[in-house]
């Protein structure tokens, strides 16, 4: 099951030549949502900030909060992760496409060689590029989670001075902490690919639904927070609390503080990418389109 990939590389190879590509492209965007790839580093800085200044007025507060588990998860959902993102195009793609549906040339351009699938897509692909704004936040993206990879690299040195001197229990400690680092800086990279997959599906989907402008825009803010809410859930259910009472009921022990975050990451993408290849498979359902479209070039 790998359809997110196809759809994340379909992503990657826009149909630059497409005239409602270059139509949709070249509008001009609403200041706000221009400013939408500034949300993860203006919120960063005003939180380093905030947290600057809690450390001086109230150190026995902050000190400890900065190290809660929970709260860096948080804190890294909203941050980092693809959830603000998504949720912002699923809601204006749903509406460009209601919009031209409304006008009535949603229809005529679909009597063109294209097909159904292909102006949606054209649709989705030119607001994402708009301004550049898709290729930006994937460069942020990129540097985030590279910046996150540096810190295992930290430990090697340690690492290495352990097996010299036989410290078997600190070099498993070490192990598993660069194991866990790795599979956060990649389950943070797996949830943006899938959050800006999902949210192109969903706004692709719901105008099939509504002609309705406004309609269109709330449906798909809704229905991504539900997918992506829903999808963090069965991670936690199942990768955080079945996975655990498995590992312990089978006495599983050595090896499993480095394998367990490994397969709570599998959980993690996996349910997502169920529910992508539900919306694929719904979208060409909705456009009369073959499933297999994916693997044709989407970039024609």
């Amino acid at each position: 099951m790998m359809m997110t990939w196809k759809l994340w590389r379909a992503l990657h190879t826009p149909p630059l030549k497409h005239p409602v590509f270059e139509l949709i492209t070249a509008a001009s965007p609403a200041r706000a949502r221009s400013y939408i790839s500034f949300i993860a580093p203006v919120g960063l800085s005003i939180l380093g900030i905030l947290f600057a200044i809690g450390i001086l007025k109230l150190p026995q507060t902050i000190l400890p909060l900065m190290f809660n588990p929970i709260f860096g998860l948080i804190i890294g959902i909203i941050l980092f992760t693809g959830t603000i993102y998504g949720f912002v195009w699923a809601a204006n793609i749903s509406q460009i496409i209601a919009r031209i549906r409304s006008d009535g040339k949603y229809d005529l351009l679909c009597l063109s060689p294209s097909g159904k699938l292909r102006i949606s897509w054209a649709i989705c692909t030119g607001y994402l590029y708009r301004n550049q704004l898709f290729t930006r936040i994937h460069g942020q993206r990129t540097r985030i989670v590279q910046g996150l990879l540096t810190i295992p690299g930290a430990l090697i040195l340690p690492l290495f001075i352990g097996i010299a001197a036989s410290r078997y229990t600190y070099v498993l400690m070490l192990l598993s902490t660069v194991v866990h680092i790795v599979t956060l800086a990649i389950a943070f990279y797996i949830d943006y690919i899938q959050s800006a997959v999902m949210g192109s599906l969903i706004g692709m989907n719901v105008p099939n639904y509504t002609r309705s402008e406004l309609d269109a825009r709330l449906l798909a803010a809704a229905g991504f927070l539900a997918f992506q809410i829903s999808t963090y859930l069965i991670a936690w259910v199942v990768g955080f609390v079945a996975l655990s009472d498995i590992y312990t009921n089978l006495n599983i022990v050595g090896f499993a503080e480095l394998s367990l975050p490994i397969a709570r990451l599998m959980v993690f993408y996996l349910s997502r990418e169920v529910m992508i290849f539900a919306l694929w498979y719904l979208l060409t359902w909705q456009l009369q389109a073959r499933m297999n479209e994916v693997d044709l070039n989407l970039a024609r």
